[in-house]
């Protein structure tokens, strides 16, 4: 299955997101702020990144922008995993989805099932 790269600042969210991301099978890795997060993107290359917008250090979307302008990482799907609705920024950045908080794990699922297999057939 993908390896997906979680960056959540909040604890609780990210450890119950991996939780369930690893039931369905896939490996996972964590980052508290955008910072960790993208010194794991770097290394570890994962299939999917899930990422939140309000983080501690800096905003997600700066993080999306980064992952899009980088050609080692542009083509890495991002879901936005939000309580903001700020859907529309996020896709006019390069989201490839788009999951409200409280998470709906089926459709967080659906998204990384559906990206990663996107990915794998690239």
């Amino acid at each position: 299955m993908a390896t997906i790269l979680i960056v959540e600042d909040e604890e609780w969210i990210a450890s119950l997101m991996s939780e369930r991301l690893q039931k369905a099978g896939h490996h996972t890795a964590t980052a508290m702020t955008i910072s960790e997060g993208m010194a794991k993107l770097k290394e570890l290359k994962p299939d999917v990144v899930t990422l939140d917008i309000i983080m501690p250090d800096c905003s997600g979307l700066e993080m999306l922008r980064s992952i899009r302008k980088d050609p080692e990482t542009f083509a890495i799907p991002v879901v936005v995993v939000s309580s903001t609705d700020e859907s529309e920024r996020a896709f006019s950045l390069g989201a490839d989805g788009y999951v409200q908080k409280p998470v709906n794990f089926s459709k967080l699922l659906d998204a990384v099932k559906h990206f990663a297999v996107l990915d794998k057939v690239s």
